[in-house]
């Protein structure tokens, strides 16, 4: 909130004054160096990026299952539910920092 407010504020005030803001006062620019302010976004238009998001909302969808079969399964199921969900969550974590780039 505060670097929006620190962004807008003297803009709105110089706006209303009917004088310009100085270059102190200027919005801080929040596009990291190297990168194009007007690209888009990583995940518009990279087919992999697209493929890893996909196999993230499958892998949520089965922990999900997982999760709502562990509630009405007998003892044996629960242990390879156990096994099962281990292995996704691992699986999930992996995955993780390659979606978050």
């Amino acid at each position: 909130m505060t670097l929006l407010r620190n962004a807008l504020v003297p803009l709105g005030l110089a706006a209303l004054l009917g004088g310009a803001a100085t270059a102190a006062e200027q919005p801080l620019d929040l596009v990291p160096p190297g990168r194009d302010a007007t690209a888009d976004e990583p995940g518009d238009s990279d087919p992999s990026f697209e493929q890893l998001l996909t196999e993230w909302r499958a892998l949520l969808a089965r922990l999900r299952s997982l999760q709502q079969e562990f509630a009405t399964a007998d003892d044996a199921r629960k242990g390879a539910i156990r096994t099962e969900f281990a292995e996704a969550v691992e699986r999930g974590e992996r995955l993780e920092p390659r979606l978050i780039r």
